[in-house]
C-alpha cells in the first residue's frame, strides 16, 4: 500500500458512511489569502436543514510514525486557509498525546485508519449494499471458521448492517451469498441452516443445534 491507496481508502470510508453528503476526492480550493490552489485529499460538503453549505476537509496521513503537533498545526492552517467548517485528520499510525491535545483544542477530529483497515476498504469483495436500507453499506469484516461434524471447516465471510441489523453472509462451503433480515431463516446449497438473529446463528448440516456467530451490526460499523 502507498499514500495514494491510503488516500483512496479514506475517501471510501466517508463515501460509504450514512448521511455524509457529497464526498469528493483530490480537490483544489483557492487559499483565501494567497489565492493559490490548495490540494485537499477528501472534501465532504453537507447542506444543513437551513440550506447552509458545510464543508469538511479530510487529510489522509500515510506515515510510519505517529503524527505530532507540527502535523496538526499545519493541517489547522490548511483548514483555515480554505475556509472549511471542520477538519479531520485520518492517520495510519496514530498520533502523540500532545498532537491529540492540540487537535482537540482546535476542534479537529482525529481518526485512526490502520493499513489493514485501509486494505479492507479497497477490497470490493468485502463490501455489500444493504438490500433493506439500500443507501447503507455492509462491511464484511468477519471471517469465521466453523468445525463441522465431518471434521471439515466451513468458512464464512459476513457482516451486519448498522442501521437495520440485516446480515449479509457468504458461505464459502457452497458459494452461496445471501442476506437475512432479523427473524428470517435460510438454508444454503450445502444444507446449512442460517437464522437472522443478533448475532447470526447457524445449524450446520448434520448438527441438531444452532451455533452463534460473532457477527453483530455494531461490530461492522466503519464510522
Amino acid at each position: 500500500m502507498n499514500w495514494k491507496d491510503f488516500q483512496d481508502a479514506v475517501a471510501v470510508l466517508y463515501e460509504r458512511a450514512e448521511g455524509m453528503g457529497t464526498v469528493t476526492r483530490d480537490v483544489r480550493i483557492r487559499d483565501k489569502v494567497t489565492g493559490q490552489p490548495r490540494q485537499l485529499d477528501v472534501v465532504v460538503e453537507i447542506v444543513s436543514r437551513g440550506g447552509h453549505l458545510l464543508r469538511v476537509v479530510i487529510d489522509a496521513k500515510f506515515r510510519k510514525r505517529r503524527l505530532d503537533v507540527k502535523d496538526v498545526e499545519e493541517f489547522i492552517g490548511l483548514v483555515q486557509a480554505v475556509g472549511a467548517h471542520k477538519g479531520v485528520l485520518a492517520a495510519s499510525s496514530g498520533w502523540t498525546r500532545s498532537a491529540a491535545q492540540r487537535a482537540h483544542h482546535a476542534e479537529v477530529d482525529m481518526v485512526l485508519v490502520t493499513v489493514e483497515q485501509a486494505q479492507e476498504l479497497l477490497d470490493e469483495s468485502r463490501w455489500a449494499q444493504c438490500p433493506t436500507c439500500e443507501g447503507e453499506w455492509i462491511l464484511l469484516d468477519h471471517e469465521v471458521a466453523l468445525h463441522s461434524p465431518d471434521d471439515l471447516f466451513v468458512v464464512v465471510l459476513a457482516g451486519g448492517c448498522r442501521r437495520c441489523s440485516t446480515s449479509w453472509i457468504w458461505c464459502w462451503d457452497c458459494g452461496a451469498e445471501f442476506n437475512l433480515r432479523p427473524g428470517e431463516m435460510m438454508t444454503c446449497d450445502c444444507g446449512h441452516v442460517w437464522l437472522g438473529e443478533r448475532p447470526v446463528q447457524v445449524r450446520l448440516q448434520g448438527e441438531q443445534r444452532f451455533a452463534r456467530l460473532p457477527i453483530t451490526a455494531e461490530a461492522s460499523s466503519t464510522g
